[in-house]
């Protein structure tokens, strides 16, 4: 089987991190064809701007070690290099881990200063994307994402795997704790299926 291309995003609580993550063929494919969510224990510490990868980059392993699909193309929530030096972010470490054999794109939503990404607008958004890239040509990765299924800025499989992450956590609490269940996530769920994205 050709391999396949995956996106990941992570949700945070203090004591333990849910990475929501899903797998597809195409890049204008509108539906998953594999879904994931897994659960890492952390260590609360403060984010550091230029080290996000200390905090997130094992939880990023234990969904990918989680997938049974082949994957040669992920795409995360963050940068790939944070600057023209090619100073490593997430995404360049994730390279890195999995032994520059996959592809890494990073799709950021804020400018990182000095960062030297390949702006991308979507959608009537006047708002852009910040397109990174390891092992894989930015240009091109920059125009896969803009061929991604959606109508706004964020690709709509992106949006699935940010949401896969969140409404397990919230779930996750409406079971232990029924008081931080967030009921507008519920709606947003049933939309979800209603679109055909199964979350779960």
């Amino acid at each position: 089987m050709v391999g396949m291309i995956a996106c990941f995003d992570t949700y945070y609580s203090e004591s333990f991190a849910q990475t929501g993550g899903v797998v597809f063929c195409d890049w204008s494919d509108k539906s998953p064809r594999d879904e994931v969510v897994v659960r890492t224990e952390i260590e609360s510490e403060a984010y550091v701007p230029g080290a996000f990868f200390r905090r997130e980059l094992s939880c990023l392993l234990s969904a990918i070690e989680a997938m049974t699909l082949p994957i040669d193309t992920i795409i995360i929530d963050g940068y790939v290099w944070l600057d023209a030096d090619q100073r490593k972010g997430l995404g360049a470490h994730l390279y890195d881990a999995l032994d520059q054999k996959i592809m890494i794109i990073g799709v950021a939503k804020k400018y990182f200063k000095g960062c030297d990404a390949i702006e991308v607008y979507r959608g009537v958004s006047k708002k852009p994307l910040y397109v990174t890239a390891a092992g894989i040509n930015q240009e091109i990765a920059a125009q896969h994402i803009q061929s991604m299924a959606g109508e706004h800025p964020m690709p709509r499989l992106l949006k699935c795997s940010d949401f896969r992450g969140v409404i397990s956590f919230k779930i996750f609490h409406q079971v232990t704790f029924p008081q931080y269940f967030d009921q507008i996530l519920l709606y947003q769920y049933i939309a979800y299926r209603h679109h055909g994205l199964h979350i779960f």
